[in-house]
């Protein structure tokens, strides 16, 4: 997944926002070190992925209002146990 992602992020990185390249930055620094930080949960690695998704919404001129303060509310339709993750 990793490979995919980083392949993704190298063809829109140009045409991507400050906030976007951040967020992205972040993720893949959790996906590195991941094994160093095994403190750090499936709930991180949810909240590092929808920043993402967050910040390229706002990107397009699209709200993020009531989806949460980090877009959390963008996986809950792909989550069978978002609700128990989530909490």
């Amino acid at each position: 997944m990793l490979t995919d992602l980083y392949e993704f992020y190298k063809k829109y990185v140009l045409y991507a926002s400050p906030k976007v390249i951040i967020a992205f930055s972040d993720y893949f620094q959790f996906m590195y070190h991941q094994d160093e930080n095994k403190e750090l949960d499936s709930l991180t690695h949810l909240l590092l992925m929808t920043k993402i998704m967050a910040e390229m919404r706002k990107d397009l001129g699209l709200k993020n209002n009531d989806l949460g303060e980090n877009g959390q509310m963008l996986m809950r339709a792909l989550i069978k146990d978002y609700d128990s993750l989530i909490k």
